[in-house]
C-alpha cells in the first residue's frame, strides 16, 4: 500500500501530493516520479505544492486554518 495507490499500473497526475505523517506512507505505492509525499505542516503552506495555481484567480485556495488545499469552488460555493 502506498499514500496515492496500492497497486499503481498505469498513469497518474502530476504533482500529486499526500500527508506521510496523518496516512501512516512514506511511499506512494509505485514507481510515480510525480507524487510527493509531504508532513502535515508541508500540506499547510501552499508553497509546498509546485505546479497548482493558488493565484487570486487560481483552481486552488488554502483557508485560514486550514490542513490541506482545496479546491476555489469547495470555498465559493
Amino acid at each position: 500500500m502506498g499514500g496515492i495507490c496500492a497497486g499503481c499500473s498505469g498513469g497518474l497526475g502530476s504533482d500529486v501530493y499526500w500527508d506521510v505523517q496523518s496516512t501512516g506512507q512514506a511511499s506512494s505505492g509505485g514507481n510515480l516520479p510525480a507524487s510527493n509525499g509531504l508532513t502535515t505542516a508541508q500540506m499547510s503552506n501552499p508553497a509546498s505544492f509546485v505546479g497548482w495555481d493558488f493565484g487570486p484567480n487560481g483552481v486552488w485556495v488554502m483557508p485560514t486554518g486550514a490542513t490541506h488545499p482545496v479546491l476555489r469552488w469547495q470555498v465559493e460555493h
